[in-house]
């Protein structure tokens, strides 16, 4: 009954009588001796999809029968349960795990009021491995957990050793396994078979590693483990007065800033972190809502940052004793937010910096609007404050730049150890955005998308319209807005994507149609769409032309403007349909989540890489109603997987670059694991190049050892060509230390600018690497090949303008001719002073149309505003249709700003102002 409870509860369909009308499936799951197998499921269900299922279960002579199927065509699998020793299989000996179908499945016809006899399963017996696991004295170990994966790098499950250190696998299938033992909170480091030491948190096995090959039917024994005891930290934590404190957590971090141990003082304020990793660690309390400064060992305050402080030592089978804090009572802040009502607001998250951007400490308002922040060093903290139904803000009512980062001329809070202060911030509600969807004939819409996008095409939000049409965003702060509609309805209907204001969407690029511009707090409603329909395409995708392809987005790009404009997910049989199309031209392709190892398409069976290739088809469209096809048969990539190491240590979160063979980007930001192995899924045949972009101080590489000095691919880069399905592994980067530059930000005054960044930039103004500067102007640049570069000084608070070593105005990216080299090679040192100067306008001619520049004050909105003599009425600029010709202009960071007037150059006189418009 518990069974069929469960069954029926998770939406399978499921009769234990011949239903009239209906047929069935019989037959017998026996091993490879004849011998019946007892109490295993067999499950039918319909082709290509993932539900309903009906089921059966052998009986004691193997035989196992499922009534009640509506006629039509079915897959049949078996689930043999945790407890049975048999591998699943599907019909006809097709081996593969439960509801997850693979290619080769014969399926079998069912005709109602009809027996399909005969449909019978043999089943193979699993592999096993046992092994024993002790330390390295030879003691067994207890409730070790030890981890299989196959040699695809998939986690094929754990078991735990038994009270004498016994392990076993049952049910593998053949193939090569690599096994990994680790006992998390105990002394121990985890390891891979055959004593390959693992960092902690790692989930890929290492290229070290020993492969161990199962066969079905037999028990491969003697695969066994001796840990090593990890190192340990032991110390105390006490309070200013010499008082034991207990309670407090110790938490320990490696160089990547990734958690691998803790532990808690205890009640004489002792405390100990064991099976620790050998090498450099950061250890940091973290006194909770006790009112304690934290600290990383060796004194300095502990922010939210992973690092910090003097390093801690640790040596394998060691303990590194003597590592004591000491804390100290912190100030106290009393926060409450309101509402300019005066009503209390709960919910609002406060955050605590430090300049020029560290963020220290953060929590939320209750509900009378108020919280307390605990455990504060003495010094000036800048205070944030942000939700999403009031205008985020710094205090003292300063706007909020792109990045958090603290803005020029915030106001700090100084606060003193043992004090209590209290701060009240009143916050802005914040603004909103309202209408309604229709159709041309005026009905209401429901569950069309609407997307809302800043002026500078940024996608903000989407929600879909409610049952009278309606749509709101809300949180909005003061710039201009635009809206985009369009789509599906509930009831699958296409409508034409449009921008508010009538423009259609599908084949101009973004932001158009009417800017909706919002004043402080202002709501602005009755915002109508009135759309028209618009035609599909549909088809399906499967996998190798056999299993359905389930869940997995199809893109539609428009063919004039390269952009997407379309997306629609496959159902169950791998069907899709994407409607709403304006008629023109249009391109489509799969866009498969990249874990699934599979290699994308463009419509037809054309491998896509960062481009469009010549011999992807244009579908073209020329009604507004109608559908078009375009079926899909991928199959599966190739999978490429290495490591990055430097000075042959493992560096994790590094990000690497995949690129075409043209050197266009196809797949970026692919971070290594802590133990620096990555893996690359899904990659269809062809050539690649590959590159490593870190900022922890290494010269980036191409593949093999060519330096990145540009974003343009190496000279001596070496071009990786795969071939599907096969996986090309062991491709190793291995980086050295690169050299670095010294700059100071200072004014005309020579006063420090603190918080640039100043970029280290190639001969064509490509960035290198860059960094931020410190309280009294200073910066570092690391990572950098031996070579020349120029320093550009940007992200500057307002007044200053962007500025090159030495004093060369930065308007554009370019390198002037006035900007100074500097060569970063070893043995070169040196301070490079870059001065900063106060924002002038610059002018700029070209056929294009005119362009203006000048240095933006942070979070500022600008008008530009025209006339054609100076005794008439000041108005505001021509608008354009491109983000460079609008006349109001929002500097969310500081920097430079510009204005293009639209059209093409002439000669007739005008007058133009710039002026703040908020």
């Amino acid at each position: 009954m518990k069974r069929l409870t469960w069954l029926m509860a998770t939406g399978f369909c499921l009769w234990g009588f011949a239903s009239w009308g209906q047929g069935t499936v019989e037959g017998t799951v026996k091993n490879i001796f004849n011998q019946p197998i007892t109490n295993v499921s067999v499950y039918a269900r319909p082709a290509f999809s993932s539900i309903p299922f009906y089921i059966g279960v052998s009986d004691a002579a193997g035989a196992y029968r499922i009534s009640g199927i509506p006629g039509g065509s079915y897959a049949l699998f078996t689930q043999t349960g945790t407890d049975n020793p048999y591998l699943d299989e599907w019909y006809n000996d097709v081996p593969g795990e439960p509801f997850s179908q693979p290619d080769g499945v014969t399926l079998v016809t069912v005709v109602n009021q009809a027996t399909n006899s005969g449909i019978n399963f043999v089943l193979d017996q699993g592999g096993g491995l046992l092994g024993l696991v002790t330390n390295d004295a030879g003691d067994t170990l207890t409730g070790v957990e030890v981890t299989a994966f196959n040699s695809n790098q998939v986690n094929q499950g754990s078991v735990y050793t038994d009270t004498v250190g016994i392990y076993q696998f049952e049910k593998l299938r053949s193939g090569t396994y690599t096994l990994r033992a680790q006992s998390l909170g105990t002394p121990y480091l985890a390891e891979w078979y055959e004593g390959v030491t693992a960092i902690q948190g790692s989930q890929l096995p290492p290229p070290e590693a020993t492969g161990v090959i199962v066969t079905q039917g037999n028990v491969r024994t003697g695969i066994s483990f001796g840990l090593t005891e990890g190192g340990q930290i032991s110390g105390s934590v006490s309070n200013h007065l010499g008082q034991a404190l207990p309670g407090i957590s110790l938490q320990v971090f490696n160089q990547s800033g990734q958690q691998i141990g803790s532990g808690f003082s205890s009640f004489d304020g002792s405390y100990s972190v064991q099976g620790l990793f050998p090498g450099p660690v950061f250890i940091g309390t973290s006194a909770g809502a006790q009112n304690f400064i934290n600290l990383w060992y060796g004194g300095e305050p502990r922010a939210l940052a992973t690092t910090g402080g003097v390093p801690v030592i640790v040596e394998t089978s060691a303990q590194t004793s003597g590592v004591h804090f000491v804390l100290s009572p912190g100030a106290v802040l009393q926060c409450t937010v309101k509402d300019e009502a005066d009503g209390a607001l709960s919910g609002v998250n406060v955050w605590l910096y430090r300049r020029p951007d560290v963020l220290f400490k953060s929590a939320l308002t209750f509900l009378d609007g108020r919280v307390t922040i605990k455990g504060l060093p003495s010094g000036e903290f800048y205070l944030l404050t942000d939700s999403a139904s009031v205008r985020a803000e710094w205090y003292q009512d300063l706007p909020v730049l792109v990045g958090g980062r603290v803005p020029g001329g915030s106001e700090p809070i100084w606060l003193q150890i043992n004090q209590t202060s209290t701060v009240t911030v009143v916050l802005d509600r914040a603004g909103a955005i309202s209408g309604a969807i229709e159709d041309q004939a005026g009905h209401s819409l429901t569950g069309i998308p609407v997307t809302l996008i800043n002026g500078d095409g940024v996608w903000l939000g989407q929600t879909n319209s409610g049952s009278e049409g309606n749509f709101r965003f809300g949180g909005l702060s003061d710039h201009a807005y635009f809206l985009l509609a369009g789509g599906a309805d509930v009831s699958g209907t296409g409508y034409r994507l449009t921008w508010y204001g009538g423009e259609d969407a599908s084949h101009t690029p973004g932001p158009a149609g009417q800017a909706i511009a919002l004043a402080p707090g202002e709501s602005v409603s009755n915002l109508q769409f009135a759309l028209a329909n618009g035609a599909g395409i549909t088809g399906t995708v499967t996998i190798g032309g056999g299993p359905a392809l389930v869940g997995e987005a199809v893109r539609v790009y428009s063919a004039t403007t390269g952009l997407a404009v379309a997306e629609a997910t496959t159902d169950g049989n791998g069907a899709y349909r994407i409607s709403g199309l304006a008629p023109g031209n249009y391109l489509i392709r799969t866009a498969v989540d990249g874990d699934a190892g599979l290699a994308d398409e463009w419509y037809p069976g054309i491998a896509v890489t960062s481009s469009v290739p010549d011999g992807a088809s244009v579908l073209a469209i020329t009604g507004l109603v109608g559908d078009l096809s375009a079926h899909f048969s991928i199959e599966p990539g190739v999978l490429l997987s290495g490591r990055v190491t430097g000075h042959g240590q493992p560096i994790g979160e590094v990000a690497l670059d995949l690129l075409d063979a043209a050197g266009q980007p196809f797949r970026t930001n692919l971070l290594t694991d802590p133990e620096g192995y990555f893996i690359i899924q899904g990659i269809g045949t062809g050539s690649y190049y590959l590159r490593t972009r870190e900022e922890q101080g290494f010269v980036n590489e191409w593949y093999q050892g060519v330096p990145v000095t540009s974003t343009v691919v190496g000279v001596g880069a070496s071009l990786i060509s795969v071939q599907q399905p096969y996986a090309l592994t062991n491709l190793i980067f291995d980086l050295a230390s690169g050299h670095s530059v010294t700059a100071r930000v200072v004014n005309a005054q020579d006063d420090p600018i603190a918080g640039a960044f100043v970029a280290a930039c190639t001969e064509t103004g490509e960035t290198l690497a860059r960094a931020t500067t410190d309280s009294n102007g200073f910066v570092v640049v690391r990572g950098l090949p031996p070579m020349h570069v120029y320093l550009r000084a940007e992200a500057l608070p307002a007044p200053y303008q962007h500025t090159w070593f030495s004093h060369a105005p930065a308007f554009y990216a370019t390198v002037p001719a006035e900007a100074v080299a500097i060569h970063a090679a070893s043995g070169v040192s040196g301070i490079h002073t870059i001065t900063v100067a106060a924002a002038e306008v610059s002018i700029t001619d070209t056929r294009k149309g005119t362009t203006f520049y000048w240095n933006g004050e942070a979070g500022r909105t600008y008008l530009v505003e025209s006339v054609l003599n100076l005794g008439e009425p000041w108005a505001i600029a021509p608008y354009g249709g491109a983000t460079s010709e609008r006349p109001r202009l929002i500097s969310d960071t500081g920097g430079e700003v510009s204005y293009q007037i639209p059209g093409t150059s002439t000669s007739r006189t005008q007058f133009l102002r710039i002026r703040l418009a908020d």
